[in-house]
């Protein structure tokens, strides 16, 4: 796919005590018995594996308000040459049904997604336009990697693994890895089935232990090409949990 073709993809978180001797008739001292072993402190049974991400996830779920940041970078190869077209932007979250995102870069790229409801609006260098061409895929280059299904991946994810503590940004976050459940997010957007063929999907999140709320999500779409694969890759920052946000369509 050309430069020129870059257009076309627009529309596309007690102690022990020691026993004494009884005591003896005799006067002679005895020795001290020997101290009793103490009892073994006993190791507490892990967590099943994904249980902490379950966890989580809830409590991103319980959040009425959320906004985030994001940054991607958009990977594949035209006429045999490497292109990387680099994007950023922001978005929001108002529990129950809204949301949106807006993101641009380089090649005059830009997407806008917005819901307020069963209400969709899409934005593009092209225009405005509503459904059918405005679905909940849209919001990023390729396919499969929206902002708005990345917060579904996040909320259905399968093969959890517990990779432990890292320190990022000078805090001690907890990281898991996954892969998105598409079954379930179809369940909740049946009609993306056709966006999510044929795509590899790999995530992992950053979870603060004390809140236990996602603080940042990367995302990695894999999916085939005219000139071989193509990546995109993305992470959202989370923020201002709980702080309000007014969320509603752009004018058509």
């Amino acid at each position: 796919m050309g430069l020129l073709a870059w257009g076309a993809l627009f529309s596309s978180q007690g102690p022990l005590r020691l026993l004494q001797p009884a005591p003896t008739a005799t006067p002679t001292p005895r020795p001290l018995a020997t101290p009793a072993s103490p009892t073994p402190t006993r190791t507490p049974t892990p967590l099943p594996t994904g249980q902490g991400l379950a966890a989580a996830v809830s409590a991103f779920m319980a959040a009425s308000y959320i906004q985030f940041d994001v940054a991607g970078t958009y990977t594949f190869t035209s006429e045999r040459q490497l292109v990387t077209v680099e994007l950023s932007g922001r978005g929001a979250m108002a529990r129950p049904d809204r949301f949106r995102s807006v993101l641009s870069g380089q090649y005059d790229s830009y997407f806008g997604f917005y819901k307020v409801g069963r209400d969709l609006r899409c934005q593009s260098p092209k225009g405005t336009f509503d459904p059918p061409e405005c679905t909940p895929a849209f919001g990023a280059p390729g396919k499969g990697g929206s902002p708005y299904l990345a917060v579904l991946y996040l909320q259905s994810p399968s093969s959890v693994r517990d990779l432990g503590l890292e320190t990022v940004g000078g805090r001690r976050l907890r990281r898991f890895a996954f892969k998105p459940d598409l079954a379930k997010v179809l369940t909740q957007e049946p009609g993306i089935g056709p966006a999510l063929e044929r795509l590899d999907i790999a995530a992992d999140v950053w979870v603060d232990p004390a809140s236990n709320l996602p603080q940042r999500l990367d995302i990695r779409v894999y999916q085939p090409g005219r000139e071989g694969t193509e990546v995109w890759t993305m992470t959202l920052t989370f923020r201002d949990y709980g702080q309000p946000v007014q969320i509603t369509l752009p004018p058509p």
